[in-house]
């Protein structure tokens, strides 16, 4: 098993996760490829909005600092990876937060809830904190790499909400967590752990 932790994007920390991984299953180019960037761009989105609004004040950004934690482990034919931050979670992030409010303008979210939230997110109809061009294509990106089995069984909880995200098929807990896990497995094992 291999194991890290930072508050950093750190892509040689991805890329070291990835090679273990490799060194133990058979896992095809592509397929490594899409875990390597699926580890930064979760490092990078940690970074970015785990934190919340900048407006908070520096005490509470450095209560709810940007950490990350990430692990790979073999095991009976597959690595599995897992990838937790311990910010304020996709569905409180600020694109979250203006579509939420935009549709509160239509008067349209009593039938709009987290899981569709989390499902158009992952579909790209979020957008992202910037507006920027080519900015809000992580979340797609994972989607498609799932759906194209490069990211087997990608599965997401972030506050209230848990699910497959191949199947964009979220449901809804009674209790909430601050933060958000990711886990995928990839690969099959060529020996050892």
């Amino acid at each position: 098993m291999l194991k890290k932790s930072a508050n950093m994007v750190y892509s040689k920390v991805a890329a070291d996760m990835v090679d273990f991984a490799r060194k133990h299953t058979t896992i095809t180019k592509s397929c490594a490829n899409a875990c390597f960037q699926n580890l930064v761009e979760l490092m990078t989105n940690t970074h970015n909005h785990a934190a919340g609004k900048k407006t908070r004040g520096k005490e509470w950004r450095r209560r709810h600092r940007k950490t990350w934690f990430a692990s790979v482990y073999c095991r009976e034919g597959k690595a599995y990876f897992n990838f937790i931050d311990l910010g304020v979670g996709i569905l409180k992030s600020a694109p979250a937060r203006s579509l939420v409010r935009r549709i509160q303008k239509m008067d349209a979210l009593t039938s709009y809830g987290h899981s569709r939230l989390l499902s158009d997110a992952f579909r790209g109809l979020v957008g992202s904190a910037t507006g920027a061009p080519g900015r809000g294509l992580g979340l797609p990106k994972m989607l498609k790499d799932a759906g194209d089995d490069k990211l087997s069984n990608l599965q997401v909880l972030t506050s209230d909400t848990v699910g497959t995200v191949v199947d964009l098929d979220f449901r809804v807990m009674q209790k909430s967590l601050r933060g958000t896990a990711f886990s995928w497995r990839a690969g099959e094992v060529t020996g050892g752990q």
